[in-house]
């Protein structure tokens, strides 16, 4: 790790713990372990470093989330990228692994803590919050209900509100969890009622199998 990345990995860690605000320039530089005057040879200052944390974090979501398919070209490859969840144990087994690899990735919850503390104090950090973690996530579950709900996967139901009651639970979890304290086994077993009640709910196989 060089100097660059050290500054933005103790920054993070800073903001993920006190908030942006609450942190100077100089408590960077001294978790960083160099001179406070040293952090201008790399960044322009406080904000700019916020502003790479938030690019690495786009960075690291798209690599993320790049084995599932993109709400821009659902109607290209939903069914080549999704072949694999042929069964409802196939999709609590894709969204548990989703979960708890990203509740498991320090840099990820770091990022999320960080959010949540500041979003309170900064609009532009609540802007981006509710974009990353409250919109983006409805938008993009709204379009894949509704494709697979108009192709014959879910019962006929309001997407978005498929949506909503798809993460709400989620979200919840995200915000509750505190690494190295919140048993993520039972993080797990909570997440995987809360799947299948949801299938129960809405996915037509399983209606299928009931009548049976």
């Amino acid at each position: 790790m060089n100097t660059k990345e050290r500054i933005a990995c103790e920054a993070l860690t800073l903001f993920s713990s006190k908030g942006y605000s609450a942190v100077s320039v100089r408590d960077i530089a001294r978790a960083a372990g160099i001179k406070e005057s040293s952090i201008y040879n790399h960044y322009k200052g406080k904000q700019a470093i916020f502003d790479a944390l938030v690019e690495t974090y786009d960075t690291r979501s798209d690599a993320f989330f790049s084995q599932f398919s993109s709400p821009k070209h659902l109607e290209g490859n939903i069914i080549e990228n999704m072949a694999y969840i042929k069964t409802i144990d196939s999709l609590v087994e894709m969204v548990l692994a989703s979960v708890e690899r990203y509740l498991s990735d320090d840099y990820f919850f770091k990022f999320f803590r960080m959010l949540s503390i500041e979003r309170f104090n900064n609009e532009k950090v609540q802007a981006i919050y509710q974009k990353m973690f409250i919109d983006g996530a409805l938008d993009y579950q709204a379009q894949l209900f509704g494709w697979m709900i108009d192709n014959g996967y879910l019962v006929r139901s309001d997407p978005k509100m498929a949506a909503l009651q798809f993460y709400s639970p989620i979200y919840m979890l995200f915000n509750q969890f505190e690494p190295g304290v919140t048993d993520m086994k039972a993080v797990l077993q909570i997440l995987e009622r809360h799947v299948r009640q949801f299938a129960a709910l809405y996915d037509v196989r399983v209606k299928r199998h009931e009548a049976e």
